[in-house]
């Protein structure tokens, strides 16, 4: 407990006559115990304090046995790295547990506390390229300490995805000059609207990806693994627009779950 001390001793030899208590002064705080171990409150936190003990008999106090004790402080927080991924951030830091024992989390706004270790904690689920500023927390007895790290999430990127099949128009359907639709076609909107179309990507072009938002269904067919999806993804492409995410695979897994909706 906060400004407490535990005290235990070895009996003290008879002499002659039966132990009948002893006589304590912690940190100038007197009392009389029969046991060979206390507990004395009220000290402060944080406190070197000096142990004094005298046992008694019928004939009196014998002599004084001397030592330091120290009460459980605040813990303090050292913020020491931190690093991340798309959607994950971990935090590397140092407790001085101020003499008792620590519990560490880390917080940022918006997002579920982690608890872990106070070494190091690593939190997921986050938004790509976005700033956060994390809390670092240790608590004790005695009370918590805290530092803080602002941390950006790195960007998202995905493949611009569109292969060719073997034969006949399927093998030249991904070409950025084949007549009518083809993959990797880039729109204002999250529809195939040939007068919102801003572009073309080329099959493999890495585009950055922000954001996620429901559209038109776009089937890939046999040019992307039959995927099939009403996603579209914002990505970085003559500005901030749109391509379906039948024709874009997501660095990482292609889990369309890590971006945030638009």
């Amino acid at each position: 407990r906060p400004g407490t001390v535990s005290l235990r001793w070895t009996p003290a030899e008879p002499n002659g006559r039966p132990v009948t208590k002893y006589l304590l002064d912690v940190g100038g705080r007197t009392s009389e115990v029969t046991d060979t171990e206390a507990t004395v409150d009220g000290l402060g936190n944080g406190r070197n304090v000096t142990v004094r003990v005298k046992a008694v008999n019928e004939a009196g106090a014998g002599p004084e046995a001397t030592a330091t004790a120290r009460t459980v402080a605040e813990p303090r927080v050292t913020v020491t790295g931190s690093s991340a991924t798309a959607t994950s951030a971990t935090v590397s830091f140092t407790v001085d547990a101020g003499g008792g024992k620590a519990t560490c989390t880390l917080s940022t706004p918006g997002e579920p506390t982690k608890s872990g270790s106070c070494t190091g904690i690593t939190m997921s689920g986050l938004a790509p390229g976005t700033k956060y500023t994390f809390t670092v927390t240790a608590s004790n007895a005695a009370g918590r300490g805290t530092d803080t790290r602002a941390q950006a999430t790195n960007n998202l990127y995905g493949i611009a995805t569109c292969n060719n099949g073997d034969s006949g128009e399927e093998a030249t359907y991904c070409d950025k000059d084949v007549d009518g639709r083809n993959g990797n076609e880039i729109f204002a909107v999250t529809r195939q609207d040939n007068d919102r179309q801003v572009g073309w990507a080329k099959p493999g072009t890495r585009l950055k990806a922000y954001c996620k938002k429901r559209g038109e269904e776009v089937y890939a067919y046999i040019y992307n693994r039959d995927k099939r999806s009403t996603w579209w993804v914002q990505v970085a492409y003559e500005g901030k627009n749109y391509i379906p995410w039948a024709w874009l695979n997501l660095e990482g897994g292609d889990n369309i779950n890590v971006l945030p909706t638009c």
